[in-house]
């Protein structure tokens, strides 16, 4: 039984099935049954404490499961529910990093577009608040030298 000031050390044992089913842990959540969700690299485990096992949920393709197995953030809803944020999926279902996000060439060179042209005029404001337009056009040649020197390297592979 569980009594005040007691702790347990739970790991991942490959052959355990019913280890924790990842050694790296993202998030922890405990509901109002006192159940414990914990958020794995490799899916979400529920803890059992009567029996001291983890059932563990994984993301199947095609199938009605987590939208990746790196679960990061687990959120109650307030009705019971909860929102779990992965790497494949966050809260919304799609992100960036979900290989569907940017379908052609054209639709992520955009979205490349937008991540640069969004921050530049907050170069310019920062040289208008100090009254130094020479110290703006210097830090935006620095973020363009470093922003084309990332692209040759992602693009061409070349290592400056």
């Amino acid at each position: 039984s569980r009594g005040m000031g007691q702790f347990y050390h739970y790991k991942h044992y490959s052959n355990d099935p019913k280890s924790l089913s990842h050694g790296i842990i993202w998030s922890f959540y405990q509901d109002s049954d006192s159940i414990l969700w914990i958020g794995t690299h490799n899916g979400l485990d529920r803890l059992d404490r009567k029996t001291n096992t983890f059932k563990h949920y994984y993301h199947i393709p095609g199938k009605n499961s987590l939208s990746d197995n790196v679960v990061r953030v687990i959120t109650p809803t307030g009705d019971g529910r909860l929102l779990l944020g992965t790497n494949g999926g966050g809260f919304f279902n799609t992100n960036s990093a979900f290989p569907f996000e940017n379908p052609t060439p054209v639709t992520n060179f955009l979205e490349m577009l937008a991540i640069l042209l969004i921050p530049a005029p907050l170069v310019f404001t920062y040289g208008k608040i100090i009254n130094s337009k020479k110290q703006a056009w210097m830090i935006f040649v620095v973020m363009m030298f470093f922003c084309g020197g990332s692209i040759s390297i992602r693009c061409f592979g070349i290592f400056i």
